[in-house]
């Protein structure tokens, strides 16, 4: 097993770890959300978010078993759900205003329509939802992977190298007289 790390860097390495994590995992999003787009099969999503989870969880796992702090695995968590949510907000917005917008313009004049109201105003509405929406989901992703990657730290945490402290002589106890 690799020797447990204390020094004072024990943030650093587990941002670090948790934001190449979470760089990956939101590449892999952005892959099986393009894949959705073009194949319509809809089960993309459900692989998006089973890499998501499984990276989460295994960057606090490792990051607690190296360090053999829970408190490092949430670090590690939080960053990597920090960072795939951000690259999913960005994607999203992407998307809202490239290929969400061509198909749903024929969507809001029917609706616009039907609503007796300006296609305008209902596609300003539209907008602002699906923004607050990704805000929310980017919090979604933080608060969720700093509760999971401490939730990988308990058992990573078990799985860390003891070490135990010197022993400079015999150690003098009360009924060792």
């Amino acid at each position: 097993m690799e020797p447990v790390v204390n020094q004072p860097g024990t943030g650093k390495f587990a941002f670090r770890q948790g934001a190449i994590y979470g760089v990956g995992i939101g590449v892999i999003g952005v892959i099986c959300s393009l894949l959705d787009t073009f194949t319509h099969l809809g089960f993309f999503g459900i692989i998006s978010w089973v890499v998501w989870l499984v990276g989460i969880c295994a960057v606090g796992f490792l990051v607690a078993r190296q360090t053999g702090k829970v408190s490092a695995a949430t670090i590690a968590g939080l960053a990597a759900g920090l960072i795939s949510g951000l690259i999913a907000l960005i994607w999203g917005l992407i998307s809202l205003f490239t290929v969400g917008a061509a198909t749903m313009q024929d969507t809001i004049n029917k609706a616009a329509a039907q609503a007796h109201t300006s296609a305008a105003n209902l596609q300003s509405a539209m907008v602002a939802a699906a923004i607050i929406g990704l805000v929310l989901y980017l919090a979604v992703q933080v608060g969720l992977g700093a509760g999971i990657g401490a939730l990988a730290g308990l058992v990573g945490r078990s799985q860390a190298a003891k070490t135990t402290a010197p022993v400079d002589g015999p150690v003098n106890t009360p009924y060792n007289q």
